[in-house]
Parts: structure tokens; sequence; C-alpha cells
């Protein structure tokens, strides 16, 4: 996949990096082996001293809101078990809902606890929905650079379209990168 890349850098300090770098997706993989999807925000980590995913369980409600939608369309036909084992669509809903429930559960035991998920420390600080625009899609706002001791601000430019494919990010339900996956 071919896609345009940033060069994000602070106007006071040597500070550089590639919007590349915040590219990917992130999963929890539980102890059955499934995985579960991590939302994440773009942020600042304080530990890695650099743009950073971080992870984001803000999305309870939204889950909450799809298991209840899912559940109207599953339920009643659970009793119509022969119809339900040869229609792949109830099938398909019922592994859906349970998947939903999984990372419900997940975003339950990580609310409060939402780390980096590059280095997995907690110190860090989200960037709005504003400054994500103005890194990585030349919206005019500033952004202050939080890691700089000169009171610099970070900006962009184009850097080359890269054409690349992105490996998942494994991690375990405490937010930890398993290294091995």
């Amino acid at each position: 996949m071919s896609m345009p890349s940033k060069t994000i850098s602070c106007t006071q300090c040597d500070f550089k990096i590639n919007s590349m770098s915040v590219c990917g997706a992130h999963y929890y993989l539980t102890p059955k082996e499934e995985e579960v999807f991590i939302n994440s925000r773009t942020g600042w980590c304080f530990h890695c001293k650099s743009i950073r995913n971080i992870e984001s369980v803000a999305k309870m409600g939204e889950i909450e809101q799809s298991i209840i939608k899912l559940s109207k369309e599953v339920l009643p036909h659970i009793k119509h078990v022969i119809q339900w084992l040869r229609d792949w669509q109830y099938r398909e809903n019922f592994q859906e809902l349970s998947k939903l429930h999984t990372q419900l559960e997940i975003l339950k035991q990580r609310e409060g606890k939402e780390v980096c998920l590059n280095c997995g420390k907690a110190q860090f600080q989200l960037f709005s929905a504003k400054q994500v625009a103005a890194l990585f899609k030349d919206e005019q706002y500033e952004v202050a650079h939080p890691g700089c001791k000169n009171s610099g601000l970070l900006v962009n430019e184009d850097f080359l379209r890269l054409n690349m494919g992105f490996s998942p990010i494994y991690h375990d339900l405490n937010g930890q990168i398993i290294e091995d996956s």
C-alpha cells in the first residue's frame, strides 16, 4: 500500500520523526489466543520522548451499544438452532457478539490504566483532534512540543510516498508488547 508520509520536527530542538511511526494496528492477545483490536489515540510519550500511539478505552459506550444491537439480531434466533447452524450470518453475528463481550471486559479492566503502546509506560500527554490534524494533515494549528526545553513548536513537511505494509503488534492484557508475536 502506498501512503504519503511527513517529517514532523521541532522548531527549537533537534527532534524529528516520520509520521509512519504511529501507523499499524495494535491488538490485545487474550489467554485463549483471541485477537482484540486496541483503540488508540496519538500523543506524546515522555518516556519514549516521541509521538506515539496511546491506548484508548474511551469507546466502552459504543461497544455496549453494539452488543445491545447485535443481541437483538442474534438472541431471538438461537431457539432455531438448526437454521442458525446452517446460516453463516447468524454464526458470524454470534461470533462478533462474543468478540465484543471480550473487548468490553478488557476495556473495563484497562480503564484508567492506559499506556503508551510502544513502551508500556503511563507518562504521556494526548494530542487533541486539532493537534493531530495539524501534525498529519497540514491543518493550520500550533502544536507545542511537549518534550522541548526551548518551548518549540511541532511542524510537518511532506516526505516520501512510502509503499509498505504493517504487521500487527500484539499486547498482553496489561498493554505491554508481546515481543515474539
